[in-house]
Order: C-alpha cells, then structure tokens, then sequence
C-alpha cells in the first residue's frame, strides 16, 4: 500500500506471547506513519482502528491478562448462535 506522504508500506507486527497477542499493522518507509492496525488475541480479531481513532493500538498497549481475557471472551460471545433457541412462532390470528 501506499501512504498519504507516498512513501511505501510494510506490513509488521508486535507480540505479547504471554498473552497470545498480537498486533498487527502498516509502517511508513519514509515518514514512519503507524496504520490500519489490528488486534488479535488467541488468532481471533478483536479490535481495529478506525479512522482518527486509534482503538487497536490503544487496547495493545494497555493489554492484561485480565483484558486480553475480558477482549476474547466478548468477540466470541457475539459471534456464536443464540443456543438451540428456537424463534416463536406469531400467532396470524
């Protein structure tokens, strides 16, 4: 990819093994602007930076083990079915 200044990007990443976290992110060759940066704990994606807003690397640098559990725990909870519940039926009349 390519920065705004028009320099060329690299891809790089920072880990915290202990934690099984990682960032990843673009680096600027020439002006060494940080972007598009995401995070990731146990493999599963769980923050981004978006626009101005630098969540990702935010979380990255505070992480805990509470927090990185906390992190995990609240990704898989939205991305797994609501269980065997099954939705009721309207009643037409």
């Amino acid at each position: 990819m390519q920065c705004q200044c028009g320099g060329e990007t690299q891809q790089s990443k920072a880990v915290i093994g202990a934690l099984k976290a990682r960032i990843e992110f673009l680096v600027c060759r020439s002006c060494t602007r940080v972007g598009c940066a995401e995070l990731f704990v146990r493999e599963v994606s769980v923050a981004r930076d978006t626009g101005e807003e630098m969540l990702a690397r935010r979380l990255f640098q505070t992480l805990s083990a509470e927090s990185a559990d906390e992190l995990y725990a609240a990704v898989m909870t939205r991305q797994q079915p609501a269980g065997d519940a099954k939705p009721e039926q309207a009643a037409l009349f």
